[in-house]
């Protein structure tokens, strides 16, 4: 129901009576938002952009899939029409499903007008679809997979081999567009991703946002010898032009702090350029301090 809501199929009023009747955004909505929705006049006329604010549609979406994969775990009865719904909701853009889905279509008997899922061939690969199903949530819990908007849906994916060549066209118009360099750069690019592969030192990640890369973020580990904790560094973060001001920033953003939390470091650090404010006010709205008394040194070394 609360997508149908988002997606306009329902009308404000019939919102509000809904929200009033079931319990589920209480149960996955932080306490503040659902009393901000409690207290919204409905009948004004721009209930539904107030609404879409308070919301946190990419949590609420994500605590949906979430839980239909829970009900696959743990529901061997019900796997036909579980899988189904999986494979739906992979053809309306949520990718990451694709081993359950293809499971399912794979498996499945076919007339003119409707595809029957098959009981026994699926129960027949449950227990390696119930690792897939598993393995997503954990990918979800760490911020691997993520939400934007409805349908919107961004994996956070380490570098490897396989995902050289995207890596490489993401790291070229970075470079081009932030340091204006031009030439051999894609053939650079490429082999400073090999080198970074090889010596694992930083960690590249890529966002990809359904079949599109959206963007990467580069980091690595440092110490602090004053808390005696790990300190994770930020060098690069990067959202190509095209998936910019949909929060796909936030989310790598989110990712790391993820990444840091687990390894018990004591902070998250970055640079940025003075000018480069669209980037202060990011990082600013994730929380990042400014330390305009401290100065970056660098030396450059002859290679």
């Amino acid at each position: 129901m609360l997508f149908s809501f988002l997606n306009r199929e329902m009308p404000v009023k019939e919102f509000e009576k809904w929200l009033y009747e079931h319990d589920e955004l209480e149960c996955c909505a932080p306490l503040e938002a659902y009393r901000e929705l409690l207290a919204i006049d409905y009948n004004g006329k721009y209930a539904y952009d107030v609404i879409r604010k308070i919301i946190d549609v990419g949590a609420c979406e994500l605590e949906r899939i979430r839980d239909l994969l829970g009900d696959f775990i743990t529901d061997k009865s019900g796997i036909v029409e579980l899988a189904g719904r999986i494979y739906r909701e992979y053809c309306k853009g949520c990718y990451f499903l694709e081993k359950i889905a293809n499971a399912f279509i794979t498996t499945a008997d076919y007339d003119e007008e409707k595809i029957y899922g098959n009981r026994n061939r699926l129960l027949a690969q449950r227990a390696e679809l119930v690792r897939e199903a598993r393995q997503i949530i954990d990918l979800m819990e760490r911020g691997a997979i993520s939400m934007t908007d409805v349908r919107e849906f961004l994996e956070i994916i380490p570098l490897s081999k396989d995902f050289l060549e995207p890596a490489t066209r993401l790291l070229a118009r970075y470079m081009k567009s932030s340091y204006g360099r031009d030439e051999e750069l894609t053939s650079k690019c490429e082999k400073s991703l090999l080198d970074l592969l090889d010596d694992g030192v930083a960690q590249f990640h890529l966002a990809r946002h359904g079949n599109d890369w959206a963007g990467f973020v580069v980091v690595y580990w440092g110490f602090s010898t004053a808390s005696g904790r790990p300190v994770l560094r930020i060098q690069d973060i990067c959202v190509e032009p095209l998936f910019r001001n949909r929060g796909i920033g936030t989310r790598l953003l989110q990712f790391c702090e993820k990444m840091a939390s687990e390894k018990g470091a004591n902070s998250i650090r970055l640079e940025t350029n003075v000018g480069n404010t669209a980037a202060r006010r990011l990082y600013a709205k994730a929380g990042f301090a400014e330390f305009p008394q401290r100065l970056v040194c660098m030396k450059f070394l002859e290679s």
